[in-house]
């Protein structure tokens, strides 16, 4: 019964989990990008002649903070959506545990959904 209540719930929130995972691809291939840059032989040319010019600046330094940001902000993101998720289930859950479900059964039954989505 409870595989059933499982694949059910996993096709209403694949539904909420598709701009979930929409955005977190697009940050992480922004990050990927971003930091990719670099690695050309253009930009590493560009870096050097910069570099010469404005005397004490590295432009190399201001990829890295701006990938940390970067970093930051999707770490709260992931953060966040896991949070917003669990607060739209909660009531969900909390019925679970009325019903007399185990909270060993009901975190495996999560895991499990959260794996298939």
């Amino acid at each position: 019964m409870l595989l059933k209540m499982m694949l059910r719930n996993v096709k209403r929130q694949a539904k909420e989990y598709v701009l979930y995972w929409v955005t977190l691809i697009f940050t992480v291939a922004l990050i990927y990008g971003f930091n990719s840059i670099y690695f050309y032989d253009i930009t590493r040319r560009l870096f050097s002649v910069l570099n010469e010019g404005s005397g004490s600046l590295d432009y190399r330094y201001i990829l890295v903070v701006f990938s940390v940001i970067v970093i930051v902000a999707l770490a709260w993101f992931v953060g966040y959506m896991t949070n917003f998720m669990l607060k739209r289930r909660s009531e969900e859950i909390g019925i679970y545990m009325i019903l007399g479900v185990d909270k060993s059964r009901i975190i495996k039954m999560l895991i499990c959904e959260t794996i298939v989505i």
